[in-house]
């Protein structure tokens, strides 16, 4: 489990990108899956292959379709 501080879930369309920011270095690679949950935003909760890696405290995935 990795501590997330932020997902920008908020105003995300179907297939958008969403970045995660996480407290310490997360260690993700580029198509490892990630779940997410408990976010205010219902493309953004379940099972999604990390997109990029822009930091070693961020990652994005592409949002749900619907």
């Amino acid at each position: 489990s990795i501590p997330v501080i932020n997902v920008s879930s908020d105003n995300v369309s179907p297939r958008s990108t969403v970045t995660v920011t996480t407290s310490a270095p997360h260690g993700l690679v580029t198509s490892d899956v990630v779940n997410i949950s408990y976010t205010s935003n219902y493309l953004t909760n379940g099972s999604f292959n990390v997109s990029s890696i822009p930091t070693t405290t961020t990652f994005t995935f592409t949002a749900k379709v619907r």
